[in-house]
């Protein structure tokens, strides 16, 4: 596991600590905005912003390594973008996108959920120099949204259900380096959801639900490091 960071002159990092001290004071106007306040960004979206920028500031004035990272889930895709921040420590911002559709004798269903998160881990070598573990959370604001049509039933009916919510993982994993540049990582842990439901049925009227779940996950991540 090479480290690509490159030696920091004096000058520079001056520059992007004012850079860094600047962007924070505006940090409380910015998050003020109408645009944060809209349903898809609930009040724990402020926690995954802040994170960010905080490790994007450190990461500015310290030995770093950027990459890119994908994993293939079973509807869709994660987009990961990992950033090494000296020779322990990963920050890994991360979007995913679901979708899923059927149709079958007159009943149309649809579901969609979007992911919003960020992850942070302690990375550690292994006896093997080209593996290392990671163990950390990652954690992620969901969006999900699902459409049911019956059009052959007695009574017509369609029902829209519209999943606002948050999930926390704690875990741990393992990276082979297979190059300097390219690994593939295997990680377990657990897995805690909770979404805030709202029901629209044509015939019912509207409901409102709290749902929450807990279970164990895997991933297999494969990240290219420029």
């Amino acid at each position: 596991m090479a480290y690509s960071g490159t030696d920091n002159v004096t000058g520079t990092e001056s520059v992007m600590d004012e850079t860094c001290k600047m962007a924070f004071s505006r940090l409380p106007r910015l998050l003020s905005h109408p645009f944060f306040s809209l349903p898809a960004f609930p009040t724990s979206s402020v926690l995954v912003f802040a994170i960010s920028a905080t490790s994007l500031c450190s990461a500015a004035t310290q030995e770093t390594e950027v990459g890119i990272g994908i994993s293939l889930l079973e509807d869709g895709a994660a987009i990961y973008a990992p950033v090494h921040i000296g020779a322990h420590w990963r920050v890994e911002p991360v979007v995913s996108l679901e979708r899923v559709e059927h149709k079958q004798d007159g009943k149309d269903a649809f579901q969609r959920e979007l992911a919003l998160g960020v992850g942070g881990f302690y990375r550690y070598p292994l006896s093997d120099d080209r593996a290392e573990a990671y163990v950390g959370a990652r954690f992620m604001l969901l969006r999900r949204d699902e459409t049911e049509h019956n059009s052959m039933a007695a009574v017509e009916y369609r029902m829209d259900s519209e999943y606002r919510g948050h999930q926390s993982n704690a875990l741990v994993g393992v990276d082979y380096y297979f190059s300097d540049a390219f690994s593939i990582g295997g990680e377990v842990g657990l897995e805690y959801t909770e979404y805030d439901v709202e029901f629209h049925d044509e015939l019912m009227g509207t409901d409102k639900a709290n749902v929450s779940d807990t279970r164990t996950r895997s991933n297999l991540i494969a990240r290219y490091y420029f």
